[in-house]
């Protein structure tokens, strides 16, 4: 039954590619290409400086784009214990505004603040009766008790030391997050392919205390790719280099730096509209000591894009962890909430 999850997944990509009609990707608005805008949503890795993955691609000197996105993340991490106990139960509502603008010379700045709500959510009952009907209520290596097994609804955070002592302690939160500035540079577009680098700073504007921000400031660089493989199908890839200041409370566990990844293909299946595959790898901000929960960040995406009108796009998104891989493909998914449910506005002016 461990493979249940991946022949879904299958079936539901191969059902929804063939979409639509014969007309060409050229009509689709370049601006409006690219990957979804997701992250991993795992409260310990929201707290610190991402960049989520984008085309190469740069808006036009004075025109700017608003966007909003909810992400729905029912996070639930209870790995083996390793001798530190990690116990991650809660479902976060992250609302993320973000302003675009070309500011010429191939230059795009952006700004993105994000509000955050961790709660016991709504999701659980749902996912708990999906995992029954596919006969997958075993234990795995982040879930040690089984699903079916560990209350719905909580809002739990923390991990404890093998002395007994809690490092973290925390329940259900709500507030700013931390702000995050961007500037992206165009540094090529040639025939089928394009690159571009961004930089990007995170301040704390978040409250520490309660994980919706590292209360320090993070910067970072990230290179952004992509090439085109005929006219519907176009490939993005984006690495990033992020240097992190101490998590307050959480000095010893901060890592000084993270480097991640992300790889998507976007397939337009007609003139409004295009379906994304997407992964998304990463090291931990934060080690627990727990041997699971410090592995890979992983997650792999499903993403509908709709652009009803040549000035909005509207995004709609599936996420999932290494469950989707049955916990055996660390280098596709891995540590991440099970699973993520995004929604995404974006107004082009």
């Amino acid at each position: 039954m461990r493979f249940w999850k991946p022949a879904i997944w299958l079936g539901f990509l191969l059902l929804t590619m063939p979409a639509a009609c014969c007309l060409a990707q050229d009509s689709f608005p370049t601006e409006m290409m690219g990957p979804a805008d997701l992250r991993n949503q795992r409260p310990f890795q929201l707290i610190f400086l991402a960049f989520s993955p984008e085309s190469a691609s740069v808006l036009e000197n004075g025109r700017s784009a608003g966007s909003a996105q909810l992400d729905i993340a029912n996070n639930l991490l209870i790995p083996r214990t390793s001798g530190i106990i990690v116990h991650e139960d809660a479902e976060t509502q992250r609302l993320a505004l973000k302003v675009r603008r070309g500011i010429g010379r191939g230059l795009e700045a952006s700004v993105m603040l994000p509000v955050i709500a961790r709660n016991g959510g709504i999701l659980d009952k749902l996912i708990s009766n999906y995992h029954v009907l596919i006969n997958d209520t075993h234990t795995t290596p982040d879930d040690a008790p089984g699903r079916n097994k560990v209350s719905s609804y909580h809002s739990e955070i923390f991990f404890t030391r093998p002395n007994g002592t809690n490092v973290v302690d925390l329940h259900p939160a709500a507030g700013l997050g931390d702000v995050q500035f961007t500037l992206k540079k165009s540094l090529w577009s040639r025939g089928s392919t394009a690159g571009a680098i961004r930089g990007g700073v995170k301040l704390p504007t978040g409250n520490s205390g309660t994980l919706l921000g590292s209360g320090g400031i993070d910067t970072g660089v990230d290179l952004d790719a992509q090439a085109s493989f005929g006219s519907r199908l176009t490939g993005f890839v984006n690495a990033s280099y992020v240097w992190m200041q101490k998590a307050h409370g959480l000095d010893a566990y901060t890592q000084r730096n993270m480097i991640h990844g992300a790889a998507a293909f976007e397939y337009y299946s007609s003139s409004h509209s295009s379906w994304v595959l997407q992964d998304d790898l990463g090291q931990p901000g934060i080690k627990t000591g727990n041997n699971f929960a410090d592995g890979t960040q992983g997650t792999i995406s499903i993403a509908y894009k709709y652009s009803p009108r040549e000035d909005t796009l509207l995004t709609y998104a599936f996420t999932e962890n290494g469950g989707v891989v049955a916990d055996r493909a660390s280098w596709v998914a891995n540590v991440g909430p099970d699973p993520t449910l995004s929604f995404g506005w974006t107004r082009f002016y």
